[in-house]
């Protein structure tokens, strides 16, 4: 008669099936339609169409676009120059605008001549804990985030113009006004065909919704 699995058999048993389950392709399916997605960490963009956007710091303005786009920019601390490169590239390129023939979301800023403002906004990572008071433990640390940040805007600069790439002042209590045109609104993520989709996804784009 065969002796009843021990505690500790059984454990090594689940430990390799959850093993055996993370190694997987991430876009493997399992029966009962389960799919296993990993979380995956990612510097994130919020982006917002606007015809107008400006940045103050104690009272100040500091920075003021006109038509374009207010960037909010978000750090993971994780995050590599590959990432930077992944997001100015989506950035600079992202079609907000309508072209000649009234036909929606055909231009991209450069091809309009149009500015972007870029704001630093390590509160993207927060997350709320049970009390629910954020917590910013996944934000980049503040020197190695500024340092990334700079690079950040360099890269834009040498994409475009350095005269139509704007910022607001890093590590500063800011006021940021605007107004969205549409409104707007997408998010960029730049890991996001390993998050499970291809392109920036839509998130407001009609007033009248």
């Amino acid at each position: 008669m065969p002796m009843p699995p021990t505690v500790s058999s059984l454990s090594v048993v689940i430990i390799i099936t959850l093993f055996l389950l993370l190694s997987c392709d991430n876009n493997h399916y399992y029966p009962g339609n389960i799919t296993i997605l990993p979380v995956v960490s990612a510097m994130k963009l919020v982006v917002q169409r606007v015809k107008s956007a400006s940045v103050s710091v104690d009272n100040t303005q500091i920075s003021t676009i006109g038509p374009g786009i207010l960037a909010l920019v978000g750090l993971h601390v994780d995050d590599t120059t590959t990432d930077l490169q992944y997001c100015v590239k989506r950035l600079l390129n992202i079609k907000l605008w309508e072209n000649e023939s009234g036909a929606p979301w055909r231009k991209h800023v450069k091809q309009l001549n149009y500015e972007i403002l870029c704001v630093s906004q390590f509160t993207l990572y927060g997350t709320l804990s049970k009390k629910y008071q954020p917590d910013y433990k996944l934000a980049m640390k503040s020197e190695s985030a500024r340092s990334m940040y700079s690079q950040f805007l360099e890269m834009l600069r040498e994409g475009y113009t350095e005269s139509k790439i704007l910022d607001g002042e890093f590590g500063k209590m800011m006021d940021v006004m605007l107004v969205n045109d549409g409104p707007v609104t997408l998010i960029i993520d730049s890991r996001e065909d390993v998050n499970g989709g291809k392109d920036s996804t839509v998130v407001d784009v009609d007033s009248s919704a």
